[in-house]
């Protein structure tokens, strides 16, 4: 009986020794609490402390960055679908990045003008057709986008004298490129070359044999007054080729006296007009409306459509 008593407390003690080691009540058997494994593979540490003093709270949050875009047809493709989804701005800034790969790209140029006109810049649209036509007369596109806007601006015109060479120009010159007179010219010196000289043959053989002169055939005429009539037109042409015109861009600008701000007003230009370009002095250009008087105006207020550049 002794030694029960004994053994009773030994393992008393023992029990009260184990729950005071480990600090909390022992779990059942039946307990469904994970058991955690005493030695781990990794450490756990906790994560670095934020230092919230480093942290700029004023900091300018960029918006994002347009798309770059790395050849014409990337760009290119990119604004015709944007234009498509009716993303003008978006198209615009696409088209001007194709152009800036090939700056004569008539089909870009045509594009370019339809995004400028539906963002509301008409005076661009108009400027862009309008050197696209300089560069291919020829191309349908340009030259019905360009009817379509003018039809919907309706151009404010000034006071101006009504010239037999621009009416020559806007009805002979300009529906045809310069390479086109060139070689339309040069089929018909041939033709009328060829005519010429077989004419002279047949006469010189009349005048041997001291037969009656052959007439001249109707179709040398012919051919011989047109390639005359080519001939100034073609020369006509290179002149206009030569001629430095461009685009009012701004709604409306006054045309100055004097390259100076202070100088005094003489007329007013509005959004689409055509203007020749003179020359320049610094910020300014001198320009003339055909049929009208001659002023100074700011160099970005007009874009340059056609002609030599020599600034």
């Amino acid at each position: 009986m002794k030694y029960i008593v004994y053994l009773s407390v030994i393992i008393s003690c023992c029990f009260s020794t184990s729950l005071a080691a480990n600090g909390k009540s022992a779990s059942p058997p039946d307990s469904k609490t994970p058991a955690v494994s005493e030695s781990l593979a990794v450490p756990l540490t906790l994560p670095p402390k934020i230092d919230t003093n480093a942290i700029d709270t004023n900091a300018e949050v960029k918006p994002p960055t347009e798309p770059a875009f790395d050849s014409f047809e990337q760009a290119f493709n990119a604004g015709i679908e944007l234009y498509q989804k009716k993303n003008f701005p978006k198209a615009l800034n696409a088209f001007n990045r194709s152009i800036e790969f090939q700056p004569a790209n008539v089909a870009a140029l045509t594009n370019l003008a339809l995004a400028q006109f539906q963002v509301g810049e008409k005076g661009y649209a108009i400027a862009l057709l309008r050197r696209a036509l300089s560069i291919s007369p020829d191309f349908s596109t340009p030259k019905v986008a360009l009817d379509f806007i003018l039809a919907q601006v309706q151009l404010k015109e000034i006071p101006h004298e009504i010239q037999i060479w621009e009416q020559l120009r806007s009805n002979l010159l300009n529906p045809l490129s310069l390479w086109s007179y060139l070689a339309i010219t040069a089929l018909f010196f041939l033709a009328c070359g060829w005519l010429l000289l077989k004419y002279f043959g047949k006469r010189r053989r009349a005048l041997k044999e001291e037969h009656a002169l052959p007439n001249l055939p109707g179709i040398t005429v012919f051919v011989t007054f047109g390639f005359v009539c080519l001939f100034f037109l073609t020369g006509l042409k290179i002149i206009d080729h030569l001629t430095p015109r461009g685009t009012i861009l701004l709604e409306k600008i006054s045309v100055k006296s004097a390259p100076s701000d202070s100088s005094a007003s003489i007329f007013d230009l509005y959004s689409g007009l055509e203007v020749i370009l003179l020359r320049t002095d610094g910020d300014w250009i001198q320009v003339r409306y055909p049929g009208a008087l001659t002023g100074w105006i700011s160099k970005n207020s007009v874009m340059h459509t056609s002609g030599r550049k020599s600034w």
